[in-house]
C-alpha cells in the first residue's frame, strides 16, 4: 500500500512541476520551450484553450506592434484580450496548486498511517520495506517523467514548419536576372536631377507674380519710369513728410522721366494718367506723391480723384468729399466749388466726391472732357488717379485725353497675365506714351525702400478685388501662366 502511495505522490509531485513551468512559460512568454498541457497531464479543457489563445494573442500583438504605436487602439484591445486570457490562465493554475497540495497532504496522511501499521513487523522485514519503498517511488518518478518527455518531444515535433530547404542557394559566377543594379542607379541619378526641376518647373506655373525687376523687364518692353521701394511709415504723403529719403527721391527720378513720354510742345497744361490691373496696386499712391513731388518743384498742379467707385484721396489730404467731381459732372456744382487748397505748394486736390450710380457715363462724357480741357488752361500739370484698368474699362477713354499714362506695377502682387493684357495695347499702339512704375520693391533683394498701406474701402460700390481671401482656382491661375510662358 505505502509503495501505491508513493508512486500517486511521485505522480502528483512531477505535474506540480509541470506546472511551475507553464508558469514561468507564461511569465517569461517564451512559448518556444512551452510544453503541452495535455503533455503534462492536465486534461482540462478551458485550461488548454486559455493557454492557446495566449499564446496565439502574444504573437498577435508583436505583428500588431511593428504597425501601430504602443497607444493606439488597436493595441490597448490587443493588451485588453491578453490580460483577460492571463487572469483565466492564472485562475487555473491556482485552482490547480490548490487541487494537488489537497492530494499530497491526503496521501502524506495515509502514508502516515501505513507507516503506524508497519511499525508492528519484525525490524528487518521493515528495513526491507522501507528501502523498497524508496526504490518503487524513484522507479515511479522516473517512468512519469520519461513517459511526459516522451509525449512532449511528439507534441513539439507536430509543431514544427513544413517548410524544408532541399538545396541552398549557390554562386555560380554569374550575375543576377534582377534587379539590374546599373539601371536602377540610372534610373535613381535620373531622378534626383530632374525632379527639382519638375519641383521649379511646378512653382514657376503656379508663382505668377512679378517678383523682381529683372521678371518685369523680360515680361514687358513697356519703358520702366522708376522704382518705388517700401515705405514702412503708414502715411500716404511720403513726399511731404520725408522729403530726403530714398522713396521721396525716387519719385523725383519718376517726375524726371516722364520728360520722355511727353511732347513738351504747347503752352497747355500736361495730363497724366495713372492706373494699375486690380485695387491694392498703389496707383492712389503714386498719384498722391508724384503730383506732390511735381507741385514742390515750383509746377502749377492739381490732382483729380477720378476712381469714382472707390473715393479715396479726400481721406489722405483730409479733405471734405461732400463734394467733388461727381456733383460737377452731373451740374450740381461749379468746377471752383470741388478744387481745394493742400499743405503742398502749388498742389490742389478735386477729390471723387460722393459714389454715383452711373460712374462710367460720367467719365466718358463730353463734360468730363471739356473739364479736363479745361483745366489745362489753369494748371501745369493735371494728374488723374483713375480706375484700374483690369477691372473696367474707364481707364482707357481717358487715356486718349492724356499726354502721358503711367501703369502701376506692385512687387509681388501684380501677376503676369495682368501685365501681358497691357503690353498687348502697348504693342498694338492702342495706348500712347506709357510707362511702367515697379512700386513696393523689397530693399532685401537690393533696392530701396518701400510703402505699405491698406486699399479698402467701405462703400456699396467696388472691385472685386476687395476680397483679399480670394484665390483663383489652381486650373486657372496655370491657364494664365501658360499663356505668359507661350
Amino acid at each position: 500500500k505505502i509503495k501505491e502511495l508513493e508512486g500517486k505522490k511521485a505522480d502528483i509531485i512531477s505535474k506540480v512541476n509541470s506546472l511551475n513551468t507553464i508558469r514561468n512559460t507564461l511569465q517569461s512568454q517564451n512559448f518556444d520551450k512551452m510544453i503541452a498541457t495535455n503533455a503534462a497531464g492536465f486534461e482540462d479543457g478551458f485550461f488548454t484553450a486559455t493557454v492557446s489563445e495566449l499564446k496565439a494573442l502574444y504573437a498577435k500583438r508583436q505583428e500588431l506592434a511593428s504597425i501601430y504605436k504602443p497607444n493606439s487602439e488597436p493595441m490597448r484591445e490587443i493588451n485588453r484580450l491578453i490580460s483577460e486570457a492571463r487572469l483565466g490562465s492564472t485562475n487555473s493554475l491556482k485552482n490547480y496548486y490548490t487541487k494537488y497540495n489537497e492530494e499530497i497532504n491526503k496521501i502524506n496522511s495515509e502514508i502516515v498511517n501505513a507507516d503506524a501499521d508497519l511499525a508492528s513487523f519484525p525490524e528487518k522485514e521493515r528495513k526491507y520495506l522501507d528501502a523498497e519503498r524508496g526504490h518503487n517511488m524513484i522507479e515511479a518518478t522516473y517512468n512519469s517523467l520519461l513517459s511526459r518527455q516522451n509525449e512532449a518531444q511528439m507534441n513539439v515535433a507536430t509543431n514544427k514548419s513544413d517548410i524544408t530547404v532541399i538545396d541552398p542557394a549557390k554562386n555560380l559566377g554569374q550575375s543576377p536576372i534582377g534587379p539590374k543594379i546599373k539601371m536602377t542607379k540610372a534610373l535613381i541619378i535620373s531622378g534626383m536631377l530632374l525632379l527639382p526641376l519638375l519641383f521649379i518647373l511646378i512653382g514657376e506655373v503656379l508663382d505668377n507674380k512679378i517678383r523682381n525687376i529683372k521678371e518685369l523687364l523680360s515680361a514687358t518692353k513697356i519703358p520702366l519710369l522708376g522704382v518705388i521701394g517700401n515705405n514702412s511709415n503708414e502715411n500716404m504723403l511720403t513726399v511731404l513728410e520725408q522729403p530726403k529719403s530714398s522713396v521721396s527721391e525716387a519719385f523725383r527720378g519718376v517726375r524726371a522721366n516722364m520728360r520722355f513720354l511727353m511732347d513738351n510742345d504747347g503752352e497747355k497744361g500736361k495730363v497724366i494718367l495713372i492706373t494699375s490691373s486690380i485695387g491694392g496696386e498703389g496707383k492712389t499712391y503714386v498719384s498722391i506723391n508724384l503730383a506732390s513731388v511735381i507741385g514742390l518743384s515750383d509746377k502749377k498742379t492739381i490732382l483729380l480723384g477720378m476712381d469714382l467707385r472707390k473715393p479715396k484721396i479726400f481721406g489722405d489730404f483730409k479733405i471734405d468729399n461732400k463734394y467733388g467731381i461727381s456733383n460737377y459732372l452731373t451740374g450740381e456744382v461749379s468746377i471752383d466749388q470741388i478744387i481745394n487748397k493742400t499743405k503742398i505748394p502749388n498742389l490742389d486736390v478735386a477729390t471723387s466726391g460722393p459714389i454715383p450710380p452711373n460712374p462710367s457715363e460720367l467719365l466718358m462724357s463730353q463734360k468730363n472732357i471739356k473739364f479736363i480741357e479745361e483745366l489745362k488752361e489753369k494748371y501745369d500739370f493735371i494728374i488723374i488717379d483713375s480706375p484700374p484698368v483690369g477691372l473696367v474699362a474707364d481707364s482707357y477713354e481717358l487715356m486718349k485725353h492724356s499726354d502721358a499714362n503711367i501703369y502701376v506695377v506692385r512687387h509681388e502682387y501684380t501677376e503676369k497675365y495682368m501685365l501681358k493684357m497691357i503690353t498687348e495695347k502697348y504693342h498694338n499702339d492702342e495706348i500712347d506714351n506709357l510707362g511702367l512704375v515697379y512700386n513696393d520693391y523689397n530693399t532685401k533683394q537690393g533696392y530701396g525702400y518701400g510703402y505699405g498701406y491698406g486699399y479698402g474701402y467701405g462703400y456699396g460700390y467696388g472691385y472685386f478685388d476687395e476680397d483679399k481671401n480670394y484665390k483663383e482656382p489652381l486650373l486657372i491661375r496655370i491657364r494664365n501662366r501658360v499663356q505668359v510662358l507661350f
